[in-house]
């Protein structure tokens, strides 16, 4: 049983409603990214299908994907691994906002684009209504009540049951204000705190928040990474600043060093995050079934433990910048 201090959500908000019709664990989002064998090296499909299902049966039934991911390889895993299971039974975020055009990224926050996207979506996952909808990222050559209005209509129209917003800085506030959106996707971890004020705004007004890459592609969980650490040309690491940046690595030397009491760093960190006030859920990205077996040992931290964690140098260290 996990203890933390968040309070709950909103008893208006759509996605908290919608969550508790389907009786739906709202603290963890298993993240499908890197599921797809795109951008973190090569991938076993097969292991890929049952990490999914496994992370079903730990009930962790959340999963966050989008067409984009891997170029529909992700989705495509996705869809087969949940395909026994009862479709009110597991909850799927799925995004709208980037596409391919080659190998190039564009961003898309056109009516046509996101509407395209939700169509075809309801015919991959052979659905009436999608579970919840969101415009990956803002795009900058688009005004971004066009995706609000057309996520809005798609709602009003029962092909969403819930749509929100990703990766909002302070200056889309005043534009999106007044929307009913719902849930909200930010990257969020003791590395990357920009995004909280953004956040504890988002919350204040009854907004779902939840924050990927909760270890920094394992930057904040692998000691080796803060040494050296040699990546493929296409693994998304090679382009991470973070991984790039010396002072940041000689931080992170330091708090490898410190005492977690016995604990995994990674547990360590998901407590910590579940602390925070500004952050509702944790959407993690694994590619290994050792990686999954850390987050269901976590789901089963006692009080005490969770007490004897808080204390260790580790997790106190944390909550300082880095």
């Amino acid at each position: 049983m996990l203890h933390h201090r968040n309070s709950p959500h909103s008893s208006t908000n759509n996605f908290s409603l919608y969550l508790n019709q389907l009786g739906i664990d709202s603290r963890f989002v298993l993240g499908t990214w890197s599921l797809g064998g795109s951008h973190f090296g090569s991938y076993d499909t097969r292991l890929a299908t049952d990490i999914i299902q496994k992370s079903y049966d730990y009930g962790i039934r959340q999963f966050d994907c989008a067409s984009f991911y891997a170029k529909g390889q992700s989705q495509a895993i996705l869809r087969q691994a949940l395909l026994s299971k009862k479709t009110d039974s597991y909850l799927i975020h799925l995004k709208a906002g980037l596409r391919w055009k080659g190998n190039a990224v564009l961003h898309d926050g056109s009516q046509d684009h996101i509407m395209d996207t939700v169509l075809a979506a309801l015919k991959f996952f052979k659905r009436d209504r999608l579970d919840v909808f969101l415009l990956h990222w803002p795009d900058p050559n688009t005004d971004i009540r066009i995706a609000c209005d057309t996520l809005t209509a798609l709602r009003q129209d029962g092909k969403l049951a819930c749509w929100g917003l990703c990766n909002l800085s302070e200056n889309h506030l005043s534009l999106v204000q007044g929307y009913d959106y719902d849930v909200c996707h930010f990257h969020y971890n003791p590395l990357h705190r920009e995004t909280e004020k953004v956040m504890k705004m988002m919350v204040s007004e009854g907004v779902v928040t939840m924050g990927y890459s909760p270890f920094e592609q394992g930057l904040l969980v692998n000691s080796d990474y803060s040494y050296s650490k040699v990546f493929g040309k296409r693994d998304v690491r090679k382009r991470n600043p973070y991984f790039l940046n010396q002072a940041i690595k000689r931080s992170l030397q330091e708090l490898f060093g410190l005492d977690t009491a016995g604990f995994s760093y990674s547990h360590c960190i998901l407590q910590w995050l579940l602390e925070q006030s500004c952050l509702h859920s944790i959407i993690f990205g694994v590619r290994y079934q050792e990686h999954l077996d850390e987050i269901n040992a976590f789901l089963k931290l006692s009080k005490s433990d969770i007490n004897l964690l808080q204390q260790s140098l580790f997790y106190q260290r944390l909550n300082l910048t880095f």
